[in-house]
């Protein structure tokens, strides 16, 4: 019994309270066909923004600006944001819509054993302010 409920602890959703507003660096990927959902990466390390983003510019599907550029993200709408799994704590990857945060979501976590779910939430994404 003591088993079943410490697994059940496991995958007991907890409370999410993010996205946690900030600062940092990011980008916003526009989609090459000029149609359809914008994506977004956020990351409060330059660094790791860098690497992810060259990494993204071969991308058939979705455009990157020549370098990560500083973003606040907050509670608001506009865009959908979701942990991003295998980035610095704080980081964040998402889509300007809930359908395209969800599979980014399913996708970065397809070799899990158990995958997030339900994690995307509403959030602004702006270019930070002098």
């Amino acid at each position: 019994m003591l088993v079943l409920a410490a697994l059940a602890a496991c995958t007991t959703p907890h409370p999410r309270q993010f996205p946690s507003s900030g600062t940092g660096w990011g980008y916003v990927g526009e989609p090459r066909s000029g149609n359809g959902p914008r994506r977004v990466l956020y990351t409060p390390d330059r660094y790791q923004c860098e690497k992810v983003r060259d990494a993204d510019a071969n991308s058939a599907t979705f455009t990157t600006p020549r370098a990560c550029e500083p973003l606040t993200i907050g509670r608001g709408d506009g865009y959908w944001l979701t942990p991003a799994l295998y980035l610095p704590t704080g980081s964040y990857v998402g889509a300007s819509t809930r359908e395209e945060c969800d599979a980014l979501e399913r996708s970065q976590g397809r070799y899990l054993v158990i995958p997030p779910k339900g994690f995307c939430q509403p959030a602004s994404v702006s270019p930070r302010q002098p």
